[in-house]
């Protein structure tokens, strides 16, 4: 997937700008948001035991280009991640670590099948850049699959430079979360297409309100993908006009989002990609 070319070269300025302080004018106007969704299919040296892995992640880059953010949740490994890190590749292949978010060198993975971890890294010019070219994966590993369990590459989506980003951080503890949602408004309609991983969810049947009135997202059912304790879908106003235009509008004036959940709900403030 190519990146869009307006916000490939927003990206490539601030990579240069960082390279040349004296160009102070190539940095990005704003942050930029980069998602991942980990699945182990996406393994390279797949081990023959199955899993139902899956994790969402949200990654942004700083204005002046040299602070990452992350926030990451997994879901459904066999057991608890031994590492959980960065490599720098396009698909097929194994790259080399680029970023360790936890494990031996930094802090240690989070206990349990399912977990969230978030913080911040500085990042060299060098690796904006791979970002930009969506070159860089995320690599969830275990004690029982130590090549990795799930993995991603972490993109943009085809319409990023003309969409509203949000994040949302879903509840705490055993049962965290993380949620990305691009909303874009098309000469048609407008659409919305969103990302949910919460820990501790063994079952996929999870649904999607925007509170405070707790008014239900319209998921199409043909365009979402389920998979233990995660959901992506994509809704347009032209499938359920009414809802989803109120849902897409409770959603850009700050509403949170309620994840409704067999254990209970899990709910988190839909913030904004400034």
């Amino acid at each position: 997937m190519r990146i869009p070319t307006a916000l490939g070269l927003v990206i490539l300025a601030a990579a240069a700008g960082v390279r040349a302080q004296e160009h102070a004018d190539h940095v990005m106007p704003k942050q930029t948001l980069f998602t991942v969704r980990a699945v182990p299919e996406e393994v390279v040296k797949r081990t023959a035991t199955a899993t139902k892995a899956s994790a969402t992640g949200a990654f942004v880059i700083a204005p002046d280009a040299k602070l990452v953010s992350y926030r990451v949740t997994w879901n459904a490994l066999r057991g608890s991640a031994a590492r959980v890190d960065l490599h720098n590749f396009g698909r097929g292949r194994e790259g080399k670590v680029v970023q360790e978010l936890c494990g031996r060198r930094t802090r240690p993975c989070p206990a349990g099948r399912g977990a969230t971890i978030e913080g911040n890294w500085e990042i060299p010019p060098k690796l904006v850049q791979e970002f930009a070219s969506e070159r860089i994966y995320l690599d969830i590993h275990t004690s029982a699959a130590p090549d990795g369990e799930a993995r991603g590459q972490i993109h943009t989506v085809p319409w990023m430079a003309h969409s509203r980003q949000f994040i949302v951080p879903l509840g705490e503890g055993a049962r965290s979360g993380t949620a990305t949602i691009f909303i874009t408004d098309l000469d048609q309609f407008e659409q919305m297409e969103l990302d949910v991983t919460v820990a501790g969810v063994d079952s996929s049947a999870i649904q999607l309100e925007v509170g405070p009135t707790q008014l239900r997202v319209p998921l199409v059912e043909a365009r979402v993908k389920r998979r233990a304790g995660a959901l992506n879908a994509l809704v347009r106003s032209t499938e359920a006009a009414d809802t989803a235009k109120r849902v897409l509008s409770a959603i850009s004036s700050g509403a949170q989002l309620r994840v409704i959940t067999p254990a209970g709900p899990v709910t988190g403030p839909i913030r904004p990609v400034l």
